[in-house]
């Protein structure tokens, strides 16, 4: 099964809030977020984010 994706765009207050959800303030700020979201075919939407250290990690920020 192919996998497709759509970019998506949601608000940086409505990211944070749904990362508020698993990560305290102090991991959150830990990353720096990098403008690229997704929605994959399952419907949840990812973000990409770069930590200190200039690793990237792909965060599920919520549902479409």
């Amino acid at each position: 099964m192919k996998k497709s994706y759509v970019l998506a765009e949601l608000p940086y207050t409505q990211i944070y809030k749904y990362l508020r959800t698993y990560m305290s303030d102090k991991e959150i700020s830990e990353y720096k977020y990098v403008g690229f979201q997704f929605i994959s075919n399952n419907n949840y939407i990812y973000a990409t984010f770069k930590d200190k250290e200039g690793y990237f990690h792909t965060f599920n920020i919520g549902k479409k």
